[in-house]
């Protein structure tokens, strides 16, 4: 028996694998939110996520779903097979206004949710949700209250049986397989990418191991200094530490700062130990860099601050 007084929230763990599947929610059995929040991708704003992951909340019946989505990725074998991932966060109680406050408020929820520890937290994700109004007959169709409308969010296709979809650079880093990759600020089908034409054309380069959503790897400018980097992944975005091969570290605080010219790479919390200097706080945002071959250079093992 839920006690009233108090809010409480679930974490409910899916993970799929299949050609089709079914993803069933806490209150499966009132069809029709009474409140639906999601990105807009008609809204002209960058989703924070990617392209791949998406973050949408329901109020069904007095209680509020919030639904982390990372739509399937291929599964290499004999037979065309995709894996997807959701985690739903139910807040008892709660409609969806005061859950989008909790989860602003306390980055506990939010980063239990996408799993891993978000620097920003649920600010960016809030930042660019539009909200539906279901009517009072529950008809599905708009309300004409405050709220802006909302393209609904697409649901996920598998790719056709004996089927092989080709890589392409708009596949997120986080519905890769585990490997090594690189990828190139340059943009470019995903192809052999020779060293000259790297060095002819510029740009910035990020060599990376993946192992589930954890990523290490070496971003750089081409032809100049590199930075290790070291986190979680989601969507093309990597949160974490990042760790100068020289020993210069600036001395920042709390507020990010680019890396380098083209401000890919945010860096603050300057930390200063017995082995070296670093960033204990790095955001690494890759959305606008495309997957090239790896190169015969490999990524870290592991970054450790620079003596």
């Amino acid at each position: 028996m839920l006690n009233k007084s108090q809010r409480q929230a679930s974490l409910i763990l899916v993970s799929l694998m299949a050609i089709g599947f079914s993803m069933p929610m806490a209150q499966a059995e009132d069809p029709i939110p009474s409140v639906t929040c999601a990105y807009d991708p008609d809204s002209g704003l960058a989703n924070p996520l990617g392209m791949r992951s998406y973050i949408r909340l329901q109020e069904v019946s007095g209680n509020t779903n919030v639904i982390f989505d990372q739509f399937p990725s291929n599964v290499a074998g004999p037979r065309a097979a995709t894996i997807a991932f959701q985690r739903v966060l139910t807040f008892y109680d709660l409609g969806v206004s005061d859950a989008r406050q909790l989860l602003l408020s306390n980055p506990t929820y939010y980063n239990e949710l996408v799993g891993y520890d978000a620097p920003d937290g649920f600010g960016p994700v809030n930042n660019v949700l539009a909200c539906r109004v279901a009517d009072a007959a529950t008809t599905g169709e708009l309300s004409t209250g405050e709220l802006p409308t909302l393209e609904a969010v697409p649901t996920p296709q598998p790719p056709p049986a004996n089927t092989s979809t080709p890589i392409t650079p708009y596949d997120t880093i986080a519905s890769l397989p585990d490997g090594n990759y690189r990828y190139w600020s340059g943009q470019s089908e995903f192809r052999v990418v020779g060293n000259q034409e790297l060095l002819d054309r510029g740009g910035a380069l990020f060599v990376f191991h993946k192992t589930g959503n954890a990523v290490t790897g070496a971003f750089s400018y081409v032809d100049n200094e590199a930075i290790c980097v070291s986190g979680r992944v989601s969507g093309n975005t990597i949160s974490g530490q990042a760790y100068p091969y020289s020993s210069e570290v600036r001395d920042l605080a709390e507020s990010f700062e680019p890396w380098g010219p083209a401000g890919f790479l945010q860096v603050r919390r300057a930390q200063t130990v017995e082995t070296g200097d670093f960033y204990d706080s790095a955001i690494l945002n890759l959305n606008d860099f495309s997957r090239i071959n790896a190169g015969a250079v490999l990524p870290p093992e592991r970054c450790a601050p620079a003596m």
